[in-house]
């Protein structure tokens, strides 16, 4: 089965059967098509869920995030729990910070095809911690997993040091956040 062809709601009552009833994918498809998508849309990144909603135990997904992708600093403190990304396609960057928005760590992680370069294929990174994320080369795609259940209006809080998604400030912040990844 495709990735694109099947649809959780097809599979009404599926959960009663137990939570491997089928084998989900990762494929080479599924990674070129949202890599192709995410540079079409103005968050420039896109992902596609694994996981059949928010209540679910455990979130996954996988995530294509453009080169000029903002990620605006965030943590996970009102609802504490730990995030793993795994680089599937690409290089990231993951950028930690103090509360006043001082760079204090920076861990490039990156796919097999990389690790040489960068010695990391993934993170952990603690709910307490401000924190980014860049992608380093074009068409980087992550893998990324959380506990559930997921409550999307007190999943992230936003570093107010950090300019919003979209704005023009945003475009000049992420160009010095890489200016400095560049420099490590």
């Amino acid at each position: 089965m495709d990735y694109l062809a099947w649809n959780y709601s097809d599979y009404k009552g599926w959960r009663s059967l137990g939570p491997y009833v089928m084998t989900i994918k990762i494929s080479t498809n599924l990674i070129d098509d949202l890599t192709k998508k995410a540079r079409l849309i103005p968050r420039l990144r896109l992902h596609h869920n694994f996981h059949i909603d928010y209540s679910d135990a455990v979130q996954f997904l996988v995530n294509a995030i453009d080169i000029n992708s903002y990620i605006r600093p965030h943590r996970h403190i009102a609802d504490p729990k730990s995030e793993c990304l795994i680089a599937l396609r690409g290089i990231f960057a993951l950028i930690n910070f103090d509360d006043d928005g001082i760079i204090v760590d920076v861990i490039k992680f990156g796919s097999e095809k990389h690790i040489n370069d960068v010695k990391n294929y993934g993170v952990n990174i603690p709910p307490e911690k401000w924190h980014t994320v860049i992608a380093l080369k074009k068409n980087s795609v992550l893998f990324e997993s959380k506990s559930g259940p997921f409550n999307p209006s007190i999943a992230k809080e936003f570093a107010l040091w950090s300019p919003a998604e979209n704005s023009p400030e945003a475009i000049y912040f992420l160009k010095n956040l890489r200016r400095y990844v560049d420099t490590i």
